[in-house]
């Protein structure tokens, strides 16, 4: 075959234009073929080029470049369909073909996956292997084309050039879609029934998830012809259970969906195909939806109907459209409930939604119903939006427009706006908001949310007076005069009755009341003594004060409410339910009345009534009882201020009184001290002297000179000291009174050196026992030792342990011991004084320090009994060295007087 060149349309096919296929070269005994094989073989050649023309598909044969070397006639026309000029290159054949494998259709070959690039790599594409494409020819119809090929090889066995053939399949793929058209669009063939049937049973079986087929024979009886497993174990029936039923639809539907499985049996019967979306029951009771087409198809000549239906499992989807509904109700309930108004603007500011609060928002400003249909410039112009300050908007500051230019308006951004409503009041919303954007980026509208703030803005107006006021009543309090000026004269009442009256005022004036009163509560009787009355007329005045004069707490009010007023709370009371109420305020037209109590320091001396009957127009009741109870509390701080101011004058005059007393009892004492001491000691003296003169003249009597002289004189040394000791006794008596009177008086003198404690002590036990009727004293200390430092008052240290020795002594049996006891601790030294007496009951334990308190009925075994001054001296004057005095006893056990005094650690 001779090598051919591609030419432009219509072809022209030469004579010489075959296909040549290579023959075996010439062997060397070539001379040994005879003529008659060569006209043979050149026969042989003719026929097979004869044949090759005739096939009807395409064939190519190319170099190794893939370049067409020679063609058939089929070729011709075949390129002739799908190009416009015959291709040099098969590759330009390739260029317009796309792949057809694996369902893909349409897509461009892979470089290495081009069936000319498989051949020419040496793949031979024949039967199963070779790849079917897809083309347009030139007139745009579609083309189905199956490419087999294979590598030829020289003499040698060397790949010489490469044999293509391309068939036309678009026939067979034509039938194929056709036919899967026809069962889609319900279009079979009578006389094509079985195979349809066949070919719809395959695809029901290879593609559909859930599909069955059935019969309906012409007594209306359905027979089951096939299932897909998946369907059976879905409904978890089997075939016979199934087929046991009769196929009854209406038992495997959801009772809700009975009228849907009625027109599909309906549907059957007529033989029209039917879609539905039903619930079915599964044999464990679960439910699914299910997407159900069926197909049918009726043979007049047989009376029966083949039933084909597909059915798919959309129990997510439709479980996701549930909670879509739920959740688009709720956002719609929501949107509608939402007490903020809520505005959704198109780009261009029109109104999409509104929710009913926005309405009625706007609906105070503006009666126009067609309001929301307007352009945005002129439903604000009709708005009239005006800042904090008052000032009109321009269109560019408006959160409308704003929003609608991409700004977010949140949490500082939103701003408090200000209307005019149709009512004349001044409307303040605050708006916020938000643009929309698609996904995309694109701006779909904006979104606002408008607050009414005018209650805010009110309460906080009020809030401001409430302060002011409270202010204003701060500084008629600090008006009221202090102490340099009260005298507690009329005058001084009459001005804080001024203070009460002007701070009731303000009260009223606070919270627009009518009237409103002031009274004080005597502590005794807890009767009412109106101290101020504001509102009303002179008369009506006169009147309210004399008839809150005739109650008191317990005829006007309830325990429940007596309790409350002691807690502090304020209360708020309807006239028509309290008779006392009714009484008072007969001709005021009061309906409730607001009483908080004057609450300080735990009490209330009084109590503040304010008309109260609109005051919720102003302030929600808690807060306005709060603000009473706060205004009571300054009223009450007045009145105990006058409390105190009087108590302070009083206590000033007894303290100078007092100053006076003490001044005279130190003038007193002072005066005591010499006109009672200085005669005893010229008694005493004038004794010894005696006694003395006595003593010389016993010297020089005899006897026997005169020897009743000599009784006479023993007699009278005797009665001298008698008298000694008594004018001792009353020298001591008179130094306790003073030491009393100083101790209570916080004059006591003290003189404190440092001393060994240990040293005194034993000096006064000698002391205490060298008299002949004296008691045995027994010193029992494991550190008499060792020295004892203290700093104090060494007289009074030693006034104190002999008051102690002869306390003991006084109250214990003549021959019984007393134990003196000295124990160092930390920093304190503790001494002792152990009796054997009677004890002192734990009653009087605490009394017997007091100032002349004696124990009555007490057992003293020496001595006189005293004036009950001893051991209140010892106590005042160890308390004044920062120590402590006790005593531990159990009667009839003795008693230990103890006291403690700090140490002093000498290096």
């Amino acid at each position: 075959m001779e090598q051919t060149t591609s030419q432009p349309f219509p072809y022209i096919d030469p004579p010489d234009k075959h296909i040549h296929f290579p023959l075996e070269a010439p062997r060397d005994d070539a001379h040994l073929v005879t003529g008659t094989l060569a006209e043979q073989q050149a026969t042989m050649v003719s026929e097979l080029e004869t044949v090759l023309e005739a096939i009807p598909d395409a064939i190519f044969q190319l170099d190794l470049q893939g370049a067409i070397e020679s063609y058939n006639m089929a070729a011709q026309s075949f390129c002739a369909r799908i190009l416009p000029a015959f291709p040099q290159h098969l590759s330009e054949v390739m260029d317009v073909c796309r792949q057809d494998a694996d369902g893909e259709s349409g897509q461009l070959f892979a470089s290495d996956s081009m069936p000319l690039a498989r051949l020419l790599r040496g793949e031979t594409l024949l039967g199963s292997v070779a790849p079917t494409v897809r083309a347009r020819d030139l007139d745009g119809q579609e083309m189905y084309l199956q490419i087999s090929g294979k590598p030829l090889q020289d003499e040698q066995g060397r790949l010489s050039s490469i044999l293509v053939v391309v068939r036309d399949v678009t026939a067979p793929h034509q039938l194929r879609r056709d036919l899967e058209h026809t069962l889609e669009r319900r279009l079979l063939e009578q006389r094509h029934l079985q195979e349809r049937q066949q070919r719809v049973l395959h695809l029901s079986s290879s593609l559909a998830e859930y599909a069955y087929v059935c019969q309906i024979a012409p007594d209306g009886q359905l027979r089951r012809e096939w299932v897909s497993d998946t369907l059976l174990n879905l409904l978890e029936y089997s075939g016979e259970e199934l087929d046991a039923m009769g196929w009854n639809i209406v038992q495997l539907c959801h009772p809700d969906d009975l009228p849907k499985a009625a027109a599909r049996i309906a549907a059957m019967h007529a033989g029209l195909a039917d879609e539905q979306e039903w619930r079915v029951i599964s044999k464990s009771g679960a439910m699914y939806w299910l997407h159900d087409i069926c197909y049918c198809v009726k043979d007049e000549a047989a009376g029966f109907t083949m039933v084909y239906a597909v059915a798919k499992n959309i129990t997510e989807r439709k479980e996701a459209e549930q909670q879509v509904w739920q959740l688009r109700q709720q956002l719609d309930i929501t949107f509608e409930a939402i007490a903020d108004g809520i505005i959704v603007m198109g780009p261009d500011g029109e109104i999409i939604r509104l929710n009913p609060a926005a309405r009625d928002l706007i609906h105070q400003v503006s009666p126009d119903a067609d309001f929301f249909s307007y352009p945005l410039e002129n439903r604000l112009a009709i708005l009239r939006l005006q800042d904090a300050h008052g000032q009109p908007l321009s269109l560019e500051q408006t959160p409308h427009y704003r929003v609608l230019h991409g700004e977010v308006l949140e949490k500082a951004g939103t701003e408090d706006m200000h209307m005019a409503a149709l009512d004349g009041r001044d409307l303040t919303v605050n708006i916020g908001g938000s643009p929309i954007y698609a996904a995309d980026g694109q701006l779909l509208g904006g979104v606002l949310i408008l607050r009414d703030v005018s209650f805010r803005y009110q309460q906080a107006r009020r809030k401001r007076e409430a302060l002011l006021t409270l202010l204003h009543m701060a500084e008629s309090l600090a008006r009221f005069p202090d102490q340099g000026d009260f005298s507690g004269d009329a005058r001084s009442y009459s001005d804080s009755r001024e203070v009460a009256i002007e701070m009731l005022t303000l009260t009223r004036d606070l919270f627009e009341s009518q009237l409103g009163c002031i009274v004080t509560i005597d502590a005794h009787t807890g009767r009412f003594q109106p101290l101020a009355v504001s509102g009303r007329s002179a008369i009506e005045r006169a009147n309210m004060y004399e008839r809150l004069s005739a109650y008191h707490l317990a005829t006007f009010f309830e325990l429940e409410q007596l309790a409350a007023l002691q807690a502090g709370e304020a209360m708020a009371l309807e006239v028509e339910r309290s008779p006392a109420l009714t009484t008072i305020l007969a001709a005021c037209s009061v309906k409730t009345v607001m009483i908080a109590p004057l609450y300080v320091s735990g009490s209330y001396p009084g109590l503040i009534c304010i008309d109260g009957s609109d005051v919720e127009e102003m302030y929600p009741l808690h807060e306005a009882l709060a603000l009473l109870k706060a205004v009571g509390k300054l009223i009450a701080l007045l009145i105990e201020r006058e409390r105190l101011m009087r108590e302070r004058t009083a206590a000033e005059a007894r303290a100078v009184a007092e100053d006076e007393v003490s001044r005279q009892q130190d003038e007193f004492i002072n005066l005591a001290r010499h006109e009672l001491r200085s005669p005893l000691a010229t008694i005493k003296a004038s004794i010894q002297i005696t006694r003395r003169r006595i003593k010389r003249l016993k010297e020089v009597v005899s006897i026997k000179d005169n020897e009743q002289a000599m009784l006479l004189m023993g007699q009278v040394v005797d009665m001298l000291e008698r008298g000694e000791r008594q004018v001792t006794l009353e020298h001591r008596l008179i130094d306790d009174i003073l030491d009393a009177s100083y101790i209570q008086g916080q004059c006591l003198d003290l003189h404190p050196t440092l001393f060994n404690l240990i040293d005194l002590v034993k000096r006064i036990v000698i002391l205490a026992t060298v008299e002949d009727d004296a008691q045995p004293i027994i010193l029992h200390s494991s550190d008499t030792q060792q020295p004892i430092f203290v700093i104090a008052d060494e007289k009074r240290i030693e006034q104190v342990l002999l008051n102690y020795i002869n306390n003991a002594s006084k109250y214990s049996p003549a021959d019984a011991p007393i134990g003196i006891r000295i124990c160092v601790m930390e920093d304190v030294v503790k001494i002792e004084v152990q009796d054997q007496g009677p004890g002192v009951l734990l009653q009087e334990q605490a009394r017997i320090w007091e100032r002349f308190y004696q124990i009555p009925r007490r057992i003293i075994y020496h001595g006189s009994p005293g004036m009950g001054l001893g051991l209140y001296i010892c106590r005042g004057i160890i308390l004044q060295h920062h120590g402590q005095v006790g005593v531990d006893s159990t009667p009839p056990s003795g008693s230990t007087f103890w006291f403690m005094l700090p140490l002093v650690h000498k290096p």
